[in-house]
C-alpha cells in the first residue's frame, strides 16, 4: 500500500514536468501573508464577489461573458507548494503542478476565451482577487505542512477550491461556472482536430503502465488522428472531465476498483476556512465528493442554461448561483413550459453538431460566440427545459435523467485527450474503456449515497422573510479572538450582509473603537479586521459603546436627509455582554442613553445576548414620561418589540443562533418623513404645527416567495390627519399588498396590484385622540402567484409616501 502511494505521486511529478506557471495578476496571491485563510470559503460570499463585478458593468457583463472571463482569467487547478523552497524577493514557492492541472489546460481549449481585455483586476480589489481566485480554482494541498524537502503525503490534505452551503453540501463553485461558460459556449470537438492542433509528436518510447512493454506514441497519436470520436464541453466541464481523470490517474494502478466521491470536514461549521479529506483517503482525490455533487450541478445547468438566457436576457450568474442554491430554486423554469415536451438528459439527437476547432480560440467559434442568438439560430438548443428540476435538491431526478452510455462515451473521449496531454499513453485504449466505463459505474453507486447524506427537498426550510437591516454589533470579552472572527462569520451570513440584505458594522466592547465601518460586504468586514491592530475586548464598557452607536447613527441620519432617503434598512443594535457583570455607574449612564435613544431614532431595535437577564431586563424598563420645559418626551413611543433579551451562557454561536434568526426576520423595513429627521426637531416628538404635505419616492423589488414589510412609526404621524401610500407596479407581475396596524395578527385589508396599475391605502386620523400609545402602520408585499407566467427574477414596486395635517 505504501508503494502504491509513492507511485501516484510519482506520477503527478512525471507527467506535469511542462507544467505552467502562475500568471502574473495571482502571484500575489502566494506572497506573504496572503496564503493565509482569512476568508471564510463560503457559498455568500463567492455570490457577493461576482455581484460585485456585475454592479460594476452592469451591460457588458452578462452570464455568458463574465463565466467566460473567471473562467479564464482566475480559475487555474492543481497549484500547488513545493515542499522546502522559502519565499524571497525572487522566488514565490507556488506553481501549477498538481494532479487537477491538466485537466484544467484541456479544459481552456474546448471553453473559447473572452474577446477583448478583461476588467476584472480594475473593478475588484487584490483582496477580493485572491479570495474569488481561491474560491473557483481546484487543488488539494497534499503535503505535510512544513518545511520538510521530501513529500510526504498529509494524512488530512487540504482541498482547495471549495465553498459550503448550509443545505446543498460542499460545493466546487469552479466547476459550476464552468457549466454555465460551456452552456453558453457549446462546442463539440473531434479529438483528431485537438491532437492535430497540438504541436507533432516524437518518436519517443514510454512504457506501458500495465505490462512495462515499450509503446511508441507516434502509433497512439496516429490512431487518435484517425478518431471520429468528439469531446462535448458541457460533459467535460463537470462529470465527464472529472471522470476521466479517475480512469487516467487510477485506473492503470488499481483497475476498475476505482474510488469517487472522496469525503471530507471543515475546519469549523461557523467559519470554513478550510476543508480536509478524512484519514484514508488513499491519495484518490481525482474526484471528491464536493466535485461530485458539483458535477451532477454542472450537467444540468449546462444543459438548461441557454434556455434560461433565452427566457431572462438578463440574467446575471449570481442570480444563477443564488437561485439554484436555494429552495425557491430558477422560476423562469416554469415560464412558457407546455405538457408535451420530453423531459430529460438521455435525448442524443439534440446535441450540437461537431464543429471547427483551434486551440487559440480563433476559429469559427469565436465570431459566433460574439452574439448567442447568432448561435442559436444554427444550433438546436441541447436540451429542452425540464418543469421538474429547478434547484441543487433536485439531483436526484437530475442523476435519473442522465444517459449512461452517453455518459461513458463522453468520459473516454475525454480521457484519451487527457492521456494525450499528458503524454501517459502508455495503456492501450480497450484498457482505457473499461476503466472509464468502471468509474462511470462507480459514480452512479456512489452518487446515491452521498445524496442521501444531504437534506431533501421537503426537509430545506423557506422563511419569505428576508433579513435587511443596519446591523450594529458590539462584542464583549468573552471571546478570544478566533472565536469573535467565528462569531462575526456567522452574525454576516444569517443577516444576509449584501447589496439586497443588511450591513454590518463591528464596535469594541471595551473602547468603543469601530472595528469595522458599515458595509454590505463580508469580505470587506474581514479585510478591516486584519488590518485591525489594536487587541480584541476584554471587558465591555456598554455605556461607551453605546455612546458610539449614537454617533454612528447620528451621522447615518443626517446623511439620509441630505440623500432624501424615504425608505430604508431599520437599525438593530447586537449587544454581547456574556462574560462579566456591568458595573452600576456603567448600568446607569447606558439606561440614560437608551432611554433617550428611540426618541431619536424611532426605528432602532436593541437585541441582547446575555448571562445576565436581570440587569437588562431592569435596563429597558422606563415607561414614565418626561417633561422638560415646553418639550414633552413620549418614553412609551418604545413598543415591546423594540427590545429582545437572550439568555445564554455559551459564547457558540449554535446556543442563540436560531433565536437570532427568528428575530432578524421579524424586524421591518422603515418608512421615514425626511423632514421629521431634522436635527432641530430630532430630539422631540413633531409638533402639529411642524406636519405638511410630503410626497417621496421609492423603488424595492421582491421575488417569488419573498415577502417585504415596511413599517411608519407613530413618529412621524402622530398628529396627522391623513396618511397615504401609494404603490406603484411596472409591468413585471402582480402583487399582493395588505396594510395592518399589529404584523402578529391578519392584516385589516389587502389589494392586488397587476401591470402597471397603482393602488393607495389611505388612513384618516391614524392615531385617533390617543397620541400616546399610537400603533405604527405595517405594510407586507408579496408577488401573486397565482399567475402562473409570473416567474421573474424580481418584481418592482414603487412607494408614494404621504403625511398631511
Amino acid at each position: 500500500m505504501i508503494v502504491r502511494h509513492l507511485v501516484v505521486i510519482l506520477l503527478g511529478v512525471f507527467v506535469l514536468a511542462d507544467a505552467q506557471v502562475i500568471p502574473a495578476h495571482l502571484l500575489p496571491c502566494y506572497r506573504g501573508n496572503e496564503t493565509q485563510p482569512w476568508l471564510p470559503n463560503s457559498l455568500p460570499l463567492l455570490i457577493e464577489l461576482v455581484r460585485k463585478i456585475e454592479d460594476a458593468r452592469p451591460t457588458s457583463l452578462d452570464a455568458r461573458t463574465l463565466s467566460v472571463q473567471l473562467f479564464h482569467r482566475l480559475r487555474f487547478d492543481g497549484i500547488e507548494k513545493a515542499p522546502g523552497v522559502q519565499e524571497s524577493e525572487f522566488v514565490t514557492p507556488f506553481g501549477v503542478t498538481g494532479i487537477m492541472a491538466p485537466k484544467m489546460r484541456v479544459l481552456r481549449q474546448l471553453i473559447p476565451p473572452p474577446s477583448g481585455e478583461s476588467e476584472l483586476e480594475q473593478i475588484l480589489s487584490q483582496f477580493d482577487i485572491c479570495a474569488l481566485h481561491r474560491l473557483i480554482s481546484s487543488s488539494v494541498e497534499p503535503f505535510e505542512r512544513g518545511d520538510e524537502f521530501t513529500r510526504p503525503v498529509s494524512r488530512c490534505p487540504l482541498e482547495v477550491g471549495v465553498a459550503q452551503t448550509r443545505n446543498y453540501g460542499t460545493l466546487s463553485p469552479g466547476v459550476f461556472i464552468a457549466a454555465v461558460a460551456a452552456g453558453l459556449q457549446l462546442q463539440n470537438v473531434q479529438l483528431s482536430e485537438f491532437v492535430a492542433a497540438q504541436k507533432d509528436a516524437k518518436d519517443r518510447l514510454y512504457e506501458n503502465l500495465e505490462t512495462l512493454d515499450e509503446v511508441n506514441i507516434s502509433e497512439k497519436v496516429g490512431k487518435l488522428l484517425k478518431s471520429l470520436d468528439s469531446v462535448d464541453n458541457t460533459y467535460a466541464a463537470g462529470l465527464a472531465g472529472d471522470l476521466a481523470e479517475v480512469c487516467v490517474y487510477q485506473g492503470p494502478f488499481v483497475g476498475t476498483n476505482m474510488a469517487v466521491g472522496v469525503p471530507g470536514n471543515w475546519n469549523d461549521t461557523f467559519f470554513p476556512r478550510q476543508k480536509f479529506m478524512i484519514e484514508g483517503h488513499a491519495a484518490r482525490w481525482e474526484m471528491t465528493q464536493s466535485e461530485l455533487i458539483t458535477g451532477i450541478d454542472a450537467m444540468f445547468v449546462s444543459q438548461e442554461v441557454s434556455g434560461w438566457v433565452d427566457r431572462v436576457r438578463r440574467i446575471r450568474l449570481s442570480q444563477l448561483l443564488d437561485m439554484y442554491y436555494s429552495p425557491r430554486g430558477i422560476p423562469s423554469l416554469s415560464v412558457e413550459t407546455t405538457g408535451g415536451r420530453t423531459k430529460g438528459m438521455d435525448i442524443p439527437e439534440v446535441y450540437p453538431e461537431v464543429r471547427p476547432f483551434a486551440t487559440t480560440g480563433n476559429s469559427i467559434l469565436k465570431a459566433v460566440f460574439e452574439d448567442p442568438r447568432e448561435w442559436a439560430e444554427e444550433t438546436p438548443r441541447p436540451l429542452p427545459i425540464n418543469p421538474d428540476i429547478n434547484n441543487a435538491c433536485d439531483r436526484k431526478a437530475i442523476i435519473d435523467q442522465i444517459d449512461r452510455q452517453k455518459l461513458k462515451e463522453e468520459t473516454f473521449a475525454f480521457a484519451q485527450i487527457l492521456q494525450y496531454a499528458t503524454s501517459s499513453l502508455g495503456i492501450t485504449n480497450e484498457r482505457l474503456r473499461r476503466n472509464c466505463d468502471a468509474a462511470v459505474d462507480r459514480f452512479f453507486s456512489e452518487a446515491p449515497l452521498i445524496l442521501d447524506a444531504l437534506p431533501q427537498c421537503n426537509q430545506i426550510g423557506s422563511d419569505s422573510r428576508k433579513p435587511a437591516m443596519d446591523l450594529f454589533m458590539v462584542i464583549d470579552g468573552s471571546r478570544r479572538q478566533y472565536e469573535n472572527l467565528q462569531l462575526t462569520n456567522y452574525l454576516t451570513e444569517i443577516s444576509e450582509v449584501s447589496t439586497f440584505g443588511s450591513t454590518f458594522t463591528l464596535i469594541h466592547g471595551g473602547t468603543g473603537v469601530v472595528m469595522v465601518n458599515q458595509t454590505n460586504s463580508t469580505s470587506r468586514t474581514f479585510e478591516q479586521l486584519r488590518n485591525f491592530t489594536d487587541p480584541f475586548p476584554q471587558t465591555l464598557s456598554l455605556s461607551r459603546s453605546l455612546h458610539t452607536l449614537l454617533n454612528l447613527l447620528r451621522q447615518q441620519t443626517d446623511q439620509e436627509i441630505r440623500e432624501g432617503v424615504q425608505v430604508a434598512r431599520s437599525q438593530v443594535a447586537l449587544v454581547f455582554s456574556q462574560s462579566q457583570r456591568i458595573t452600576q455607574n456603567d448600568f446607569d449612564s447606558a439606561r440614560r442613553i437608551i432611554q433617550g435613544s428611540l426618541q431619536r431614532f424611532p426605528d432602532l431595535y436593541f437585541i441582547f445576548v446575555t448571562s445576565d437577564i436581570d440587569t437588562f431586563q431592569n435596563l429597558i424598563q422606563h415607561n414614565q414620561t418626561h417633561t422638560t420645559g415646553i418639550t414633552e418626551r413620549f418614553t412609551n413611543l418604545v413598543y415591546p418589540e423594540h427590545y429582545t433579551i437572550i439568555r445564554s451562557d455559551n459564547i457558540s454561536p449554535g446556543d442563540f443562533s436560531e433565536r437570532l434568526v427568528k428575530e432578524f426576520r421579524k424586524i421591518p423595513k422603515r418608512m421615514v418623513a425626511a423632514h421629521c429627521l431634522d436635527s432641530d426637531v430630532n430630539y422631540t416628538v413633531p409638533t402639529q404645527e411642524y406636519f405638511q404635505i410630503s410626497r417621496y419616492r421609492y423603488e424595492d423589488y421582491v421575488g417569488p416567495y419573498h415577502e417585504l414589510i415596511y413599517r411608519i412609526s407613530p413618529f412621524y404621524f402622530r398628529y396627522s390627519e391623513e396618511v397615504n401610500v401609494q404603490f406603484l407596479g411596472v409591468d413585471y407581475g402582480g402583487l399582493t399588498i395588505c396594510v395592518s396596524r399589529d404584523p402578529s395578527t391578519a392584516p385589516d385589508h389587502c389589494q392586488s396590484l397587476k401591470g402597471m396599475d397603482d393602488v393607495w391605502f389611505n388612513l384618516t386620523r391614524p392615531c385617533g385622540n390617543d397620541f400616546i400609545t399610537c400603533r405604527p402602520i405595517f405594510y407586507s408585499v408579496n408577488v401573486d402567484m397565482s399567475n402562473k407566467t409570473t416567474a421573474d427574477i424580481r418584481i418592482k414596486s414603487v412607494s408614494i409616501f404621504n403625511i398631511k395635517d
